[in-house]
């Protein structure tokens, strides 16, 4: 059975399809961030990523999430090069760079979560409890701190859309969350974990892409 001293012992062999699915969810950060695939890859395992990727429910959930915070900011930059009026036009672009802020705080929150994830799966038995419970109820302060963050920002965005719209500007707050959404936290702290997660594997995707290419 498992153990302090070997965790590891009484867990289940990984198969082919978790050490993909690992494989992949670990080197999206990385491709992310670095613009690298860790450890390399055949064109022919590029391929067989490729596809696993698509098959991943994140990367599914992704794709089908309502609200995208690239259309929101692609729109208030449409209509700030449609309008004459300088402060208008500086409204809407510091809208946009609000957007964008939410997505930067959905990677802080992913990474936080992530990290969280990891320090309990390493150190549950290892840590003497106490050590083990303050270590955790950090990363929980840490991410709680950052999932309001992003329920704020998307009230105040959702809110100053609404604004716009009610001055005969050409964007709906349907864009946004609605207020019933943004009421739930649970709701709000997946889209942004997946919000993150799909950018990820987006970036990760890109490079197999151009790897696969490599044995035409």
């Amino acid at each position: 059975m498992r153990n302090i001293e070997n965790p590891e012992i009484g867990r289940a062999p990984h198969n082919k399809e978790d050490l993909s699915r690992n494989r992949i969810l670990e080197g999206a950060p990385i491709a992310y961030e670095s613009g690298e695939i860790i450890g390399g890859v055949t064109p022919e395992e590029a391929k067989i990523l490729l596809e696993k990727t698509e098959e991943l429910p994140e990367y599914q959930e992704y794709l089908k999430r309502h609200v995208r915070i690239e259309e929101i900011a692609d729109k208030l930059d449409s209509l700030a090069n449609k309008k004459e009026n300088e402060e208008e036009k500086e409204t809407i672009l510091m809208l946009k760079d609000m957007a964008w802020g939410i997505e930067n705080s959905s990677f802080d929150y992913a990474k936080t979560v992530r990290k969280m994830e990891k320090f309990s799966e390493k150190e549950k038995f290892r840590l003497e409890p106490f050590d083990y419970q303050q270590k955790m109820e950090s990363y929980d302060r840490r991410k709680r701190s950052i999932h309001e963050s992003i329920i704020s920002q998307l009230t105040a965005l959702r809110r100053n859309i609404e604004e716009l719209s009610q001055k005969n500007i050409d964007i709906s707050p349907d864009i946004t969350f609605s207020k019933e959404a943004l009421g739930d936290r649970d709701y709000i702290g997946r889209w942004a974990f997946i919000t993150a997660v799909g950018k990820e594997l987006e970036a990760y995707r890109e490079k197999l892409s151009q790897k696969e290419k490599e044995a035409a």
